[in-house]
């Protein structure tokens, strides 16, 4: 179990690698692109597992904060992706899986990173499960406003694939977990670990597909995408400041909006666009686990900074 742990919690340093493999051993991977969509589905099965009906009605108990999120999400990600691509010169379906990625629903790995970060996680959660509900209609429409005049979008193929990779997947998951609960937590222990090497394939798969590009624009495509979720987490806690959000809420936001759901960037990339666009997912699978990790370290010391403050003023009150 330690071994599956130490996977799960350095998954970022996996993605990196597995990246790193699918350049150097293209041949091998490139076989395997036909079951990327299956890899995906079972990546969100994984999450649906360790989800129950009670988690969706969590929802109402706190609807300001979770509106707020699902707005931030699908609202100032895609808008920073089209500020970055137009502001910097990137080859053409690189930037369009950007806008991609920016499109995308939440991220299961911003739970985690709430978790860390000692925010909110039942917000996040609620958060997470509302985006990938709407996001059969609501990515597509977005992709489709930002992005229709570079490329022909297929919005219902588009649709269909949601549906098919991301919302069934999560429905079985719960309906599992709802009617054999003993076996889903079973099974649930080591879905992390499932999850995190399923990635790191998908992600071996992009890059070996898009190999022969990589090099030329790995730098800067980097640098663009850790702009992208610097950017996407730093306004969100911001603004989530300024609208007078608890700095517990405010931290879950910040990670919230800033972690999207790159698997799903990356898959219908593969099915829409070129192998190249998926690599976008790709390094942002890598990239938001890093930075995402570090703003959760951040959050969790000052967080323990404010409550040895808090015990200082205590005991001098008494």
């Amino acid at each position: 179990m330690k071994i599956l742990k130490f996977i799960t919690d350095y998954m970022a340093v996996g993605v990196l690698l597995a990246g790193i493999l699918g350049v150097f051993c293209p041949d091998f991977f490139t076989t395997f692109k036909a079951i990327t969509p299956y890899l995906l589905g079972f990546v969100m099965f994984g999450m649906g597992l360790g989800l129950s009906f009670h988690d969706f009605f969590n929802v109402v108990t706190n609807p300001k904060t979770v509106i707020f999120g699902i707005a931030m999400q699908f609202v100032m990600m895609p808008l920073i992706a089209v500020i970055l691509t137009q502001a910097i010169h990137i080859p053409p379906e690189f930037a369009v899986g950007m806008l991609l990625v920016g499109c995308c629903p939440g991220g299961t790995a911003s739970n985690v990173l709430t978790y860390l970060a000692k925010g909110n996680v039942a917000l996040s959660v609620s958060i997470t499960i509302c985006t990938t509900l709407l996001s059969p209609i609501v990515t597509p429409a977005i992709f489709y406003l930002i992005a229709h005049n570079s490329i022909e979008i297929k919005f219902w193929a588009i649709v269909l694939d949601i549906l098919k990779m991301v919302v069934a997947p999560v429905f079985i998951g719960v309906l599992i977990n709802a009617l054999l609960n003993t076996v889903a937590k079973k099974i649930f222990v080591f879905m992390p670990f499932i999850s995190s090497v399923t990635i790191m394939v998908i992600v071996a798969i992009v890059c070996a597909l898009s190999a022969e590009k990589i090099g030329s624009s790995s730098i800067l495509l980097f640098v663009i995408v850790c702009m992208h979720n610097i950017l996407g987490i730093a306004v969100t806690y911001i603004i989530s400041r300024l609208c007078k959000f608890n700095k517990q809420d405010s931290r879950t936001l910040a990670i919230e909006v800033g972690t999207q759901n790159s698997g799903l960037g990356i898959i219908l990339s593969l099915q829409h666009l070129t192998a190249f666009a998926a690599v976008v997912g790709a390094i942002f699978s890598v990239v938001q686990n890093i930075i995402g990790s570090i703003f959760a370290g951040f959050c969790k010391h000052g967080n323990s900074s404010d409550e040895a403050v808090q015990m200082e003023v205590a005991k001098d009150q008494n």
